[in-house]
């Protein structure tokens, strides 16, 4: 019979691999930049309340472009030396260089000095008259409130601790504005040299803040921020200590752990797969053909993801990596079937049709599942791996028969086949039973602070930089409104009855710095007695000169109407920073509260007051988490009957039912597995159960459509086993704690997998022994 000739659709096939690679490369030429992000904002699913998400963003958005540097030591001179040196090498320094850079590395430096103290009284005092305390309003309120105030200010007059000047009483006789402004400095720092400093146990303290310009989460931005801070504080003496918080430097800290287990995992695996394809095939056209359905796989994933989101996060990318361990299960089964085979490449390619369309297509539904989680994360995550197998299993169907038509079999297949048994029925049996065993001790956690890592020392630091800044708990109130005025009075009133609540330690909010106009209309009105006839007459009687006292009843009368606006706060106050917007298309007010012991009592506190929400981000998106970890279950449960219709449609019942009893027996097995090892199953716990389905199906195939007598589909399934661990078992070395356990649990399900298969869809090809000879009779 005369041999057909392939070489023509061989040559067309190729062609259209060449066509696809450059459609890639063009794709990507035309971009303009390649951005990498690892905000961890990704994780959080694009809730309906849009307006909360947009008024936490603009709070946030201060906080987020500045640093806070603590240093500490023995001496007040000690620190504020070393501070000034900190803050001039900060302001001077132009960060790492880049080409063109000219602007200083940080927008502004600030030192906590006696400025800040100053700048609120110069401020604030043109508005005294409109400026009062909670304590002075109930006084001046009473029946005898002047003769109260007289006998007030004699006493102050006569102490020997009243810091009292003539230039102040000359202007603030009543001396109401001293005390409005000493009840607003709360945190009790002291002068020294012109440098703010607090004092406790440990030495002494100052804080310096820097802000800069662009997005913490920006690389380029890291490196030419982070090499300047760290020398500058290298360069202070062996006496002084540092602390840092900041969003830049967890941001740098996860880029730098992100880009390294990029580096590790896909190292790792790659150079596993190498070393396994070289050992098992003895050849470097598997080899070859192996790299380029990788490299095209990752290619045109990369190019798409660019793309469809704009900007690749690094999360995807560490993720991505695990694909690896997945493509190249194609190419093994490619590989072991064309070990000594008589056949055609093409009649093996057609042989292999089935098994390598169901397993792709159940791996593809596995990924694109994930794509309707709302997490943008995830869906990227997802997308990069759907498209990246799809193109890899494609780059093997049209490479393939021309890069390796014929693979021998050495030694060490025979080897691996030989000394690689599966477990025999009962250890298998009593495996399953003890891991089964561990879904009675099942926990949840969907906070989601468990899903992220971080540094340690960072997180210490910044603790230590909150105790004594005294940095604001990220749990507050939202006040909505229609306007200034009507935000500010119902920001007064939520302030009136925190005063009252036992449940926290303290709060903050902007109606203490900025009241409202009625507020103010009460102040000024309440002090009208004070400058009145009768009030200058008693000022008169403790030895006040009238004639200036008049002058200024004059200006008390005419700052009637001069309210204290918004306006001339704006830029003044960095306490407020980011706590108010009064123009945007939703106007807020947010007030913060510290030490929180009633969360209970807080979130019934708002739903008494109009207008009024208790926002706690950490608590709602963890709620979420947990709705979209359910959703995940209902995904995969819906997966699985689907596959279940698919299969039984394409094969039969029994068929498919043992199919299927091997991704979900290892997918049980797996959360046992981590539950045995104290692990809550999480979301991403979750999402790698619907991975477990795919690569569980995926042995299940093709042990099913295996030849009956050819043994190379168990060898294939090894290798790829092997591979697959390579990728996910690296992954659950992270010390980001989400891909660690969804590496830790994947990991455990491929195993069981692996070892199922066999067992359940072709039980004749379990013993090892049998397998052993078929390969050697075919060689």
């Amino acid at each position: 019979m005369k041999r057909l000739d392939f070489r023509p659709f061989i040559q067309w096939h190729s062609l259209l691999w060449i066509g696809l690679v450059i459609i890639c490369l063009l794709a990507l030429s035309l971009r303009d930049d390649y951005p990498v992000s690892e905000d961890i904002a990704s994780l959080i699913p694009h809730a309906d309340q849009d307006k909360q998400r947009d008024i936490i963003q603009r709070m946030a958005k201060p906080f987020d472009q500045q640093i806070l540097i603590l240093l500490g030591g023995p001496t007040p001179d000690s620190v504020t030396q070393a501070a000034q040196q900190l803050a001039q090498q900060l302001r001077s320094e132009h960060g790492q260089p880049e080409q063109g850079q000219t602007e200083p590395a940080f927008e502004q430096v600030q030192l906590n000095n006696t400025q800040q103290g100053q700048q609120l009284a110069r401020l604030y005092f043109p508005y005294r008259f409109m400026l009062l305390t909670d304590q002075q309003q109930q006084a001046l309120a009473s029946p005898n409130s002047l003769a109260e105030q007289q006998q007030r200010l004699w006493q102050q007059l006569n102490s020997p601790t009243s810091p009292v000047s003539s230039s102040l009483l000359s202007r603030d006789p009543w001396l109401l504005f001293p005390e409005w402004l000493s009840q607003h400095n709360t945190q009790h720092w002291q002068l020294y040299k012109g440098i703010a400093l607090h004092q406790n146990s440990d030495g002494f303290w100052t804080l310096i803040r820097a802000r800069f310009n662009g997005s913490a989460f920006d690389p380029g931005l890291q490196q030419r921020l982070m090499p300047l801070i760290n020398t500058s504080l290298d360069k202070l003496p062996d006496n002084i200590t540092a602390a840092r918080a900041g969003l830049l430097f967890h941001a740098a800290a996860a880029t730098q752990q992100a880009q390294h287990e990029v580096t590790l995992i896909g190292g790792l695996s790659i150079m596993g797969i190498i070393t396994l394809v070289l050992l098992a095939f003895a050849s470097l056209r598997p080899l070859l053909l192996i790299l380029l359905s990788l490299s095209t796989g990752l290619l045109a994933a990369l190019t798409f993801c660019w793309w469809w989101f704009g900007s690749l996060q690094l999360l995807t990318l560490v993720f991505g990596t695990s694909l690896i361990g997945i493509a190249v299960d194609y190419s093994f089964h490619w590989c072991c079937e064309r070990q000594s085979s008589t056949d055609s490449a093409m009649q093996t390619l057609r042989h292999l049709a089935p098994a390598l369309t169901l397993s792709a297509a159940s791996s593809l539904l596995a990924y694109l599942t994930m794509t309707l989680m709302p997490l943008p994360a995830i869906q990227q995550m997802a997308t990069f791996c759907a498209i990246g197998l799809a193109i890899a299993a494609l780059t093997l169907w049209l490479l393939a028969p021309s890069l390796a038509p014929d693979i021998k079999t050495p030694r060490f297949s025979r080897w691996l086949w030989r000394h690689l048994p599966l477990p025999g029925h009962r250890v298998l049996w009593l495996l399953l039973v003890i891991l089964l065993m561990g879904l009675t001790q099942v926990s949840l956690n969907d906070d989601i602070r468990a899903l992220r890592g971080g540094d340690p020392t960072l997180r210490q630091q910044e603790q230590q930089v909150r105790q004594l800044v005294q940095l604001q708990d990220n749990q507050f109130f939202i006040i909505s409104g229609t306007d200034q005025e009507q935000l500010l009075q119902r920001d007064e009133a939520l302030r009136q009855q925190l005063a009252h609540f036992s449940g926290i330690d303290s709060q903050q909010g902007v109606s203490e710095w900025l009241p409202s106009q009625q507020r103010q209309q009460r102040n000024y009105h309440l002090q009208a007695p004070l400058f009145a006839d009768q009030g200058l007459g008693s000022l008169a009687q403790l030895g006040f000169d009238i004639t200036p006292l008049k002058q200024l009843q004059s200006v008390y009368q005419q700052a009637d109407g001069h309210w204290l606006t918004a306006a001339v706060l704006t830029d003044q106050l960095p306490m407020i920073a980011g706590l108010y917007d009064f123009q945007g298309p939703h106007p807020y007010v947010i007030r913060r509260v510290q030490g929180i012991q009633d969360l209970a009592g807080l979130e019934h506190l708002a739903d008494t007051l109009p207008g009024v929400a208790w926002v706690d981000p950490v608590a709602e998106i963890s709620q979420q988490l947990g709705h979209l970890r359910l959703l995940t279950w209902g995904v995969i449960l819906t997966t699985l009957a689907i596959a279940a219709a698919l299969l039984s449609w394409r094969l039969s019942w029994p068929i498919a039912w043992r199919l299927l009893a091997v991704p979900t027996l290892g997918g049980l097995s797996a959360i046992g597995g981590i539950s045995w090892l104290g692990q809550p199953l999480t979301l991403f716990h979750s999402l790698a159960l619907l991975l477990v389905l795919g690569i569980g199906i995926d042995y299940a195939l093709f042990h099913q459509f295996a030849r009956q007598h050819r043994p190379q589909v168990g060898l294939a399934t090894t290798l790829a086993g092997l591979s697959t661990l390579l990728a996910f078992g690296t992954l659950a070395f992270s010390h980001t704690p989400a891909l660690a356990g969804f590496g830790l649990l994947l990991s455990i399900g491929i195993v069981v997998c692996y070892s199922l298969a066999p067992a359940l869809c072709r039980p004749e090809f379990r013993t090892p022994q049998s397998s052993v000879t078929e390969i050697q009779t075919h060689d």
